[in-house]
């Protein structure tokens, strides 16, 4: 793991409470030109793959990511690297290999401190969907990417509490209220009812208003169907998936065999806007987000700086 900077969250409590005083007394607001006065513009560092997120960012944003080699002292190589033809840092140590890696840790120091860092949460909620005695039942897990280990969806979790703020009560999914107290009964909303359909039937109309359902929501929660379902079914689904523009992929083997169904590609600017600015607990819960140090004053709650795991 590579760490950009020092210091960590020590005196961060002070500070935060400072920059709140002092936002009060100079009318300071925030804004929805997120990128304003940024001297990378528009860039955003995703903070994911390792030591090639600084091109793939790049990239993102149709920018040319430059790292060019010179002469540097003591027979060295230097390295320095450009963003779009603009100097971001250099390095020259004793050798290539090493003079690679500092410039890497330099330039993710610089371009944290200029620019928004956006990093997946290692836990995700997703909504796991299983079919018993011909009734579909739902319920949220919280689990790490590419692990099938499940955690409950606590009052620790930030996108718990803000649900809750938000007027959700809790509750149960099922006609006794049996199941996780989560908030992913709207799948089933005006499906007769409300878990199964009530001709005893699960059929093409039943799956589609599940799906529709998730696409007008704004969840961006991954729906994960799991082997309770007929692979007839599962092939009904993913066809519906097709239709409503939803990515639908397939795991695990024979008895195991899941269909994962999600929303297409979120942009840097959508995740960064229901953060900052609207304050959504389901990307809250999906995203940690950096902001630049001449934004931290409008944003201090998320200055913390976040780690590139490698």
């Amino acid at each position: 793991m590579y760490t950009s900077r020092s210091g960590g969250q020590q005196g961060q409590q002070h500070l935060n409470s400072r920059n709140n005083s002092h936002n009060k007394k100079s009318g300071m607001h925030k804004t929805s030109d997120l990128f304003e006065g940024l001297p990378f513009g528009k860039f955003v560092l995703f903070l994911n793959g390792g030591r090639n997120c600084l091109r793939v960012s790049a990239q993102k944003y149709n920018m040319e990511y430059e790292e060019k080699e010179s002469d540097g002292p003591n027979n060295n190589k230097k390295l320095s690297i450009f963003l779009n033809g603009k100097f971001v840092t250099s390095a020259c140590e004793e050798n290539i290999k090493a003079t690679k890696a500092q410039a890497f840790v330099n330039a993710l120091a610089v371009l944290q401190k200029n620019c928004y860092s956006i990093k997946p949460n290692p836990l995700r909620d997703t909504i796991k969907i299983n079919k018993s005695n011909n009734q579909v039942v739902c319920g949220v897990v919280k689990q790490k990417a590419d692990n099938a280990e499940d955690k409950k969806l606590d009052a620790s979790n930030k996108g718990y509490k803000m649900m809750k703020l938000m007027g959700w009560t809790g509750g149960g999914l099922g006609s006794k209220t049996q199941g996780r107290e989560e908030p992913v009964g709207y799948l089933l909303k005006n499906n007769r009812a409300g878990l199964g359909n009530e001709g005893g039937k699960l059929d093409r109309n039943y799956f589609r208003q599940i799906l529709k359902n998730y696409v007008e929501s704004e969840d961006i929660r991954e729906l994960q169907f799991e082997p309770t379902f007929t692979k007839e079914e599962r092939a009904m689904l993913h066809e519906i998936a097709g239709r409503f523009n939803l990515k639908s992929t397939s795991n695990g083997k024979d008895e195991e065999r899941r269909l994962v169904i999600s929303k297409k590609t979120i942009s840097n600017e959508q995740i960064l806007t229901e953060i900052l600015l609207k304050n959504n607990p389901n990307y809250i819960d999906k995203y940690s987000v950096q902001v630049p140090e001449s934004k931290a004053r409008f944003y201090p709650e998320h200055t913390e700086i976040l780690e590139l795991d490698m």
